[in-house]
């Protein structure tokens, strides 16, 4: 399985290591360095946590940011369609304050 996931990411990287992106993905990172070691090599040693990205925002009195509930089931697939959802949040977001600043 493993050789298989990173043969697929080498397929869609270009031999650009991936950044990791997620919700709270130290576990993740060290999930994927003790158990799937080949693709972890693919990945590049920074990582994105989608929670430090979104925070600032959320905080920010006058920004509207649709903050993404945490899944309460235990199955991967919860945890990545969450991921996505806060990803798409925080781009609109900042798609609509760019927006913001090019009208004024």
């Amino acid at each position: 399985m493993d050789a298989r996931i990173a043969a697929y990411f080498e397929s869609h990287a270009d031999g650009v290591p991936l950044l990791l992106i997620g919700n709270s993905i130290t576990l993740d990172r060290n999930f994927l360095r003790e158990h799937l070691p080949l693709t972890f090599a693919k990945l590049h040693h920074r990582s994105v946590d989608l929670t430090s990205v979104e925070l600032p925002f959320a905080r920010r009195p006058g920004l509207d940011i649709d903050r993404v509930a945490p899944s309460t089931g235990h199955l991967a697939i919860d945890d990545v369609d969450a991921c996505l959802a806060t990803g798409r949040n925080i781009g609109d977001t900042i798609q609509a304050v760019l927006a913001a600043v090019d009208r004024s």
